[in-house]
């Protein structure tokens, strides 16, 4: 199996419906991927709507609130993907995402991790990564002193967007 894609859900409603949706329609072949939602103890019904429009997900019920990232060590523990795609329940996929993330993959071996552009819901360029923290970028970025962005992100809409980085 090339892909076990996470979702962690904590009472998001129809978010977790839409992720799924958009999940659904951008796998090619859905024999490919698996698809897990860890739910950690939703009270509005989230968890069963998502298994009953999709019976083929595969449901980790949680009594209690563990936390994002102990939800997500659960189904990456049983996940049999070679890649594996955490997503939060507020993602929707647009159209191709997936087969580039995995062509990318595919094509860099020696990558260990990927990060696609992430967009508001608006399509306005999401800020997603941080520059290294070192003690000159931090004491900048704390007094607010030229050429650094004062929320400590770097200037990410000068990138080109079409190359990987």
């Amino acid at each position: 199996m090339k892909l076990s894609v996470v979702i962690v859900n904590w009472n998001t409603g129809r978010l977790l419906i839409e992720c799924l949706e958009s999940v659904a329609e951008d796998l090619s072949n859905p024999d490919d991927a698996e698809v897990f939602v860890v739910d950690n103890a939703s009270s509005d019904g989230s968890p069963e709507e998502a298994v009953q429009r999709y019976p083929q997900i595969r449901l980790i019920r949680n009594s209690a609130n563990p936390g994002f990232a102990a939800a997500n060590n659960q189904a990456i523990q049983i996940a049999q993907g070679e890649l594996v795609l955490l997503l939060n329940p507020d993602t929707r996929l647009h159209p191709g995402a997936l087969p580039s993330l995995l062509q990318f993959l595919d094509g860099h071996p020696d990558a260990g991790a990927v990060g696609p552009r992430l967009l508001n819901p608006d399509g306005s360029l999401q800020y997603s990564c941080s520059p290294a923290p070192t003690l000159r970028r931090e004491f900048l970025r704390l007094f607010r002193l030229g050429g650094v962005r004062p929320d400590g992100y770097d200037p990410m809409e000068i990138w080109r967007r079409r190359r990987g980085r």
